[in-house]
């Protein structure tokens, strides 16, 4: 199988710099055009007043203190910035920064398609709590939808979900840049960590928040004033019910691909494409929010359902499960065969712990396909032949005690 592609954290921090030089480089030719720019002024009201003394037939206006008083004039007038623009041919001044978010109609809702070893596993959708942290969500609205920065592009398109622990985070956004290029305070600490589906901000301290995000897995109460909630992930998408249970939901596509010890997927998780609904769409996904709407009923409308993937097993899934199964056991395998070659006792505790989850799900999995026997009979038999191998697996790992 192919396998994980390396972060890109150290290219980030490369780009990173490079703004930062660019930034540098900008200031100093700013303040070098604004030097040229009043010597040009100075150049003008000296012509100009000697104009007016050749039509007044005055006397000639030609000492300095006279010329300084002229230009401290034309300053306070603002003659500075309308001769410069008009007459040097200086670059227009900077656009204004944006407009904040409108804050009218439904929370918006963004879209994540995840593929997984290479193989698209489907979309995830998340509300965005804009009523209650409007910069934060704008700052993950934008980075769906992809922006420039100094001509480069940056979002979260074609990014990884770089950090996997089963049961605990999802964490992705690696790439270290905001959506304005500069860190980010945090917001507002109103809403707790209380939930599973939640998405929290992951910044590189208090009030350094930039791109990096998580969607945690179980309630995190460790995590309370310390990151910003500012969204959830939502139970369906559009043309989506409870009925919808012939495909496995993605996060348990993702969260099967995490190692327990240090979080690094066993194959890569990438975010092949990223975008926004249309409010009219978003609107049908997320009930209308009372403004006094408490914290629970907030999180009624999201989070993952149900958590666990053994208890997402199903008689119209079966394929799904079990297709995950055979990835899981071809990567815990080969982990064991290094374990053994390494004789790395600890390597082999992760992988251990790693499959017990994975007993249990092929064991709901047999129950679920009924039998063994005949055409009916072939989820039965896929299940009952994965767990003799995850029996050897495991029999394996126990010689390395």
């Amino acid at each position: 199988m192919k396998r994980r592609i390396q972060g890109l954290a150290s290219s980030a921090k490369a780009v990173r710099r490079s703004w930062r030089e660019d930034e540098a480089k900008s200031a100093a030719a700013a303040s070098d055009s604004e030097d040229e720019a009043k010597a040009g002024l100075r150049e003008r009201v000296r012509a100009k007043a000697k104009a007016n003394q050749a039509v007044r037939r005055q006397r000639p206006v030609d000492s300095e203190d006279e010329l300084d008083a002229a230009l401290d004039a034309a300053l306070e007038e603002g003659g500075d910035s309308k001769a410069g623009d008009a007459d040097s041919g200086d670059a227009p001044a900077p656009p204004p920064p944006p407009p904040p978010p409108q804050m009218d109609g439904p929370n918006p809702v963004v879209w994540m398609d995840i593929s997984v070893a290479g193989k698209p596993r489907g979309r995830v959708h998340f509300e965005l709590f804009r009523d209650i942290v409007p910069m934060t969500a704008e700052n993950f609205r934008l980075l769906c939808l992809g922006v420039t920065l100094d001509g480069r592009s940056v979002g979260y398109k074609g990014s990884e979900l770089h950090k996997v622990v089963p049961g605990k985070v999802v964490e992705g956004g690696e790439f270290d840049v905001s959506a304005s290029g500069r860190d980010f305070q945090d917001e507002s600490f109103k809403l707790q960590h209380s939930k599973a589906g939640l998405l929290s901000m992951r910044g590189a301290g208090p009030d350094a928040n930039a791109s990096r995000f998580q969607v945690i897995l179980r309630p995190s109460p460790d995590l309370d004033n310390k990151q910003v909630v500012f969204g959830q992930l939502l139970h369906y998408g559009p043309g989506e019910d409870a009925s919808s249970v012939d495909r496995l939901h993605v996060m348990h596509w993702v969260e099967a691909m995490g190692t327990a010890r240090t979080g690094a997927p066993r194959e890569a998780v990438v975010v092949e494409d990223c975008g926004e609904l249309a409010p009219p769409e978003a609107s049908k996904l997320i009930a209308e929010r009372a403004e006094d709407e408490t914290q629970e009923a907030r999180y009624a409308r999201g989070g993952l359902r149900p958590p666990k993937l053994s208890e997402a097993v199903q008689r119209e899934n079966l394929a799904d499960v079990l297709e995950l199964t055979a990835d899981a056991l071809d990567s815990w395998e080969w982990e064991t065969k290094k374990a053994q070659r390494a004789g790395d006792q600890d390597r082999a505790k992760e992988v251990e712990t790693s499959l017990r989850p994975l007993a249990a799900i092929l064991e709901e999995a047999k129950y679920k396909a009924g039998s063994v026997q005949g055409k009916n009979g072939q989820h039965g038999r896929n299940a009952q032949s994965q767990q003799l191998r995850l029996r050897d697996v495991q029999e394996a790992l126990q010689k390395l005690y």
